[in-house]
């Protein structure tokens, strides 16, 4: 288990422990819930842009990457571009909500 130092007023740190040690861990709880509802919300409109790229071609980013022309579009290489970042944001937001999950019990 990794450690974290997190600087607090002085005041909390003369709170009893385990009263203390309740009121952090149910601010850390209460923090990652919204995190959560709001990685989600995210996540879920990266996979919209991601399905519209895959509605346009007819294929998942992959099988376009090995079929793409010698004497592609612009426009082909443009959505190439974006559609790659998307795929990426989606790969790191998946695990942010994963981790986030876990933090919360859920996974």
């Amino acid at each position: 288990m990794a450690r974290i130092q997190v600087r607090v007023p002085e005041r909390l740190v003369r709170v009893d422990r385990r009263v203390r040690d309740k009121l952090l861990s149910g601010a850390l709880r209460q923090v990652a819930a919204a995190q959560l509802k709001e990685k989600e919300k995210e996540l879920r409109e990266v996979e919209r842009k991601l399905a519209s790229f895959e509605r346009k071609y007819g294929k998942e980013l992959k099988a376009f990457e090995r079929s793409f022309p010698v004497h592609a579009s612009v426009q082909m290489h443009e959505d190439l571009v974006e559609w790659s970042f998307w795929h990426d944001v989606r790969e790191k937001s998946r695990q942010v909500v994963e981790d986030l999950r876990f933090c919360l019990g859920q996974g």
